[in-house]
């Protein structure tokens, strides 16, 4: 068994208080499942770690056409947000590169400053670079440090459309001077371990828990999917030309009609490369999901491609499929041999299609397959870097020494009285000002609101105005809230897996996503097992997500503590709930620690036989405005932009219809590519959507992604990019009349 870290380390071993992981993927548009990712929020559990996205290992082609472009514009909004801290002990760092030699040479020249700053604000001084990425290479030696890991898990001078010559010059020099070169694959670790002045085998690994539940059924399935007839055989991950087989796949398809195929992930390749009835391209999924998305099929597929990138992978999804139980076809590649009795393998379209039909037919022993893998964590692929590193002379710091301030000031807090004195006189350390200890932002549930079920993604997600997301507009109005240590109030985000959970793109540095720690516990439940850390004095303020606030809930704050409450519940002035509430972390100590417990029905009713003392605190109109359905969502966005923004959104050009400063919505975010005569009354476009010309959109909410075809009317809808959900009396008619070719459903949204 591998050890974990302890508190002592021999004097001769070199002490890192955090790392610099130049990174192989984009934290805000890749998927987080990646080797290098998950690594580092395994050691973010030790140290601070600063994650800078890639620095790319080749130029964007323009003869990719769209792609090109999405390319660029994502990279830009990479670029965009600088340098955010996700939590307390994990940052992220979008640098601007230049692609090529003579671009490395001019982005080397700030990167260095602009890396040591982020690093500094962390309180990483003397940081283990761990490079993920070899264009890396020319930056790290302008880093002082404890020492160096490359990780080595592709053949990166491999990958298409790279300078070969150049990567492979990088991948040496990393091998030949890195503390420890780390390997995943068997393959590669065999042919070039030699080569490294000292290497390692550490396995991928995957989220046990998380796999586990899926597996068992015990999440329900996404709504996309779910909507799909079975059987259904699935493919998650990317969907590139140099890695996915796209002519096996098609080939094999056409021969299986009455099979579903899913095909989950982000895709690259020419659009309309598939246009099969059987095919679903549900696109890329937030990570927390891919284990639903997994489950949810009936036979799991890998139709690789036959390279040498291929050939040298360890691709983490083989141990995900195995995890999730469900048989599994793919073509031929190395590192299937230790999986040999789990996978059926084929190389010919035939093949393929036999293999799938006899999986269906047999789909062997799930546990079998979920056993193979058992024990395979992350954590558990951390601790034997952690012995590694050790072994190279390389260890952390001294837990105890990472946690700065905080640990500091509760040896004070306790000795504070509880909270009994009428006019707020209770002081937090720094300020003397009345602070509260967190907000708790609940945006789980039973199940999806009937917006969040026809978007497709969490309602935090969506835009209201032209630049804010409903979670922006929270974190704004509740970081200017007074907080117990004089920082900017923390801000906890807790989300299940019944719900889309919300993707962490907030710039802001103190708002943390969290799951919630047991699954079926109620809204009190979860509240009273994330505070558990909290004392009793201490206060937290609870929000329902999917609300627009209009309402002063500092007033709410100070009249909490004037009143010496142990709990203030929020409504609004027609006495419907606002989904606000401060307690007194004491008042949380009543509920049980297990089983589901609601808040209004169960909690605030045993509060008051509790002897608790249970405020109602009331709004003035319109208070919290609820985000259940579109036309609230419109009303909220009117609001919103009537008050603080212009209604048109940004320029109307080419647009038609009721003039800004009107009582009429009209939002379109940034980067929405707009046909001409293109008319638009109380709408919502939000950022990367695509509007047709000559479309007519009224009352209604387009989604990220989502493509509304040329001359087309949208009335009353909600618009994914799974396709139209339509509430009301409405209809899509083309400009002949006709009634259009997409496909409608008819939802109650």
């Amino acid at each position: 068994m591998p050890r974990l870290l302890d508190n002592t380390v021999a004097s001769d071993e070199r002490i890192f208080d955090g790392v610099i992981c130049f990174g192989g993927e984009d934290w805000w548009y890749h998927n987080r499942g990646h080797y290098d990712i998950r690594m580092m929020r395994q050691l973010s559990k030790h140290v601070p770690v600063l994650y800078v996205n890639s620095l790319g290992m080749r130029a964007p082609d323009p003869r990719e056409g769209a792609m090109f472009f999405r390319r660029i514009l994502r990279k830009l909004g990479s670029f965009r947000r600088g340098f955010v801290r996700v939590d307390e002990n994990f940052g992220v760092l979008s640098p601007i590169s230049i692609p090529g030699e003579r671009g490395a040479i001019i982005t080397k020249r700030w990167l260095t400053k602009r890396v040591a700053e982020a690093a500094e604000s962390m309180g990483i001084m003397c940081p283990l670079v761990w490079v993920a990425c070899p264009t890396a290479d020319g930056v790290v030696d302008a880093i002082d440090r404890a020492g160096l890991v490359y990780q080595r898990t592709d053949r990166y001078e491999c990958y298409p459309g790279v300078q070969q010559s150049r990567i492979k010059a990088c991948d040496d020099r990393l091998k030949s001077r890195a503390d420890l070169t780390v390997f995943c694959g068997d393959l590669l670790f065999a042919q070039e371990s030699a080569e490294c002045r000292n290497a390692c085998l550490i396995d991928h690994g995957f989220d046990v828990e998380r796999f586990d539940r899926a597996s068992r059924g015990q999440n329900p399935e996404p709504s996309d999917i779910a909507s799909l007839d079975r059987p259904r055989v699935g493919f998650v991950g990317g969907i590139d030309n140099h890695t996915f087989d796209v002519r096996l796949f098609i080939e094999t398809a056409k021969q299986l009609p009455e099979i579903q195929f899913v095909l989950v992930g982000a895709c690259s390749l020419p659009a309309g490369w598939c246009e099969l009835p059987n095919v679903a391209l549900l696109g890329q999924k937030p990570y927390e999901h891919v284990a639903d998305y997994m489950a949810a099929c009936d036979v799991l597929i890998m139709p690789w491609r036959r390279n040498q990138w291929i050939e040298s992978c360890n691709p983490v999804k083989l141990k995900e499929y195995l995890a999730v139980g469900r048989p599994i076809v793919s073509t031929e590649f190395n590192q299937l041999r230790r999986y040999d009795e789990q996978i059926r393998v084929a190389s010919t379209p035939q093949a393929f299609r036999q293999e799938i039909l006899d999986a269906l037919c047999d789909p062997g022993d799930e546990q079998q397959r979920r056993e193979r893998v058992a024990g395979h964590s992350w954590s558990q692929a951390a601790s034997e870097l952690l012995v590694q590193l050790r072994d190279s002379g390389l260890a952390p710091a001294d837990n105890s020494r990472i946690v700065k301030d905080e640990e500091a000031i509760k040896p004070a807090q306790t000795a504070l009285p509880r909270l009994r004195l009428v006019g707020g006189d209770w002081p937090n350390q720094t300020t003397g000002r009345p602070g509260l200890r967190a907000a708790v932002v609940l945006a789980g549930g039973l199940k999806p609101s009937p917006l969040v079920e026809a978007a497709g993604r969490s309602v935090l997600d969506l835009f209201l105005t032209q630049e804010s997301t409903v979670l922006d507009v929270l974190v704004r109005q509740l970081s200017s809230l007074p907080a117990w240590d004089g920082a900017p109030l923390s801000i906890r985000v807790a989300h299940n897996a019944r719900v889309p959970a919300p993707w962490p793109e907030t710039q802001a540095a103190n708002v943390r996503f969290e799951q919630d720690p047991q699954p079926y516990r109620g809204p009190a439940g979860l509240i009273a097992d994330l505070c558990v850390g909290y004392a009793e004095h201490e206060h937290v303020l609870i929000v329902e997500a999917g609300r627009v606030l209009t309402c002063d809930i500092e007033s709410m704050w100070l009249d909490h503590l004037a009143n010496g409450a142990d709990v203030t519940v929020g409504c609004n002035a027609d006495q419907s709930p606002a989904g606000v509430y401060i307690t007194r972390c004491g008042a949380l100590r009543h509920i049980s620690p297990i089983g589901f417990v609601d808040l209004k029905e169960q909690w605030l009713a045993c509060a008051g036989e509790q002897g608790l003392r249970v405020r109602v605190y009331e709004f003035s109109s319109p208070g919290a405005i609820l985000l259940r359905t579109r036309a609230d969502f419109l009303v909220a966005a009117r609001y919103l932009n009537n008050q603080f923004g212009s209604v048109a959104g940004r320029s109307t050009v080419g647009l038609t219809g009721h003039a800004a400063g009107t009582d009429q919505l009209r939002v379109i975010g940034h980067g929405v590519a707009v046909g001409p005569n293109v008319r638009i009354d109380n709408a919502v476009i939000m950022p990367g959507a695509v509007i047709g010309g000559g479309a007519f959109i009224e009352q209604s909410v387009i989604c990220p992604g989502a493509v509304i075809e040329p001359k087309v009317r949208v009335v009353n809808a909600v618009v994914s990019t799974s396709g139209f959900h339509i509430d009301e009396l409405a209809t899509t008619v083309s400009s002949l009349g006709q009634l259009s070719n997409l496909d409608l459903h008819a939802k109650a949204a």
